[in-house]
């Protein structure tokens, strides 16, 4: 009992001593921080282009696309060809200026120019780092 009353008193002194460092060492809580482990933050996330009308008797152009997004590399990016939109997202957001700079230098005449695209997120794991 006594020492129970003894225990009492130096945590009151501790915590009156030491503010709120008193009560985080009262409370065993020291040295407590948290891991950031997602983050919600719009980044460029790929490129997309409109597709130029086809006029009678041209070709869909789809194998000249095809041919044109070769060197892209389909183990870094996600490549969507459509009728009408060519999109190009990166898996891993530290791709996306490696992508920025390739699209510089190669145009492709069936293609209007490029449009940048956004996520917001959530960014976990590899592209925690480069969302925040």
């Amino acid at each position: 009992m006594r020492g129970d009353k003894r225990r009492r008193c130096d945590a009151k002194k501790q915590i009156f001593d030491h503010g709120i460092n008193g009560v985080k060492q009262v409370m065993n809580k020291l040295n407590t921080t948290m891991n950031l482990q997602e983050v919600d933050q719009a980044c460029p996330t790929g490129l997309s282009w409109a597709r130029r009308p086809i006029t009678q008797g041209e070709t869909t152009g789809i194998d000249g696309i095809t041919e044109w997004l070769a060197p892209v590399g389909k183990d870094k990016y996600d490549i969507e060809i459509s009728a009408s939109l060519v999109t190009i997202t990166a898996k891993i957001l530290t791709n996306v200026p490696n992508l920025l700079s390739w699209s510089s230098t190669h145009h492709n005449i069936l293609l209007l120019p490029p449009t940048l695209l956004y996520s917001t997120g959530p960014w976990t794991k590899a592209n925690l780092m480069t969302a925040v």
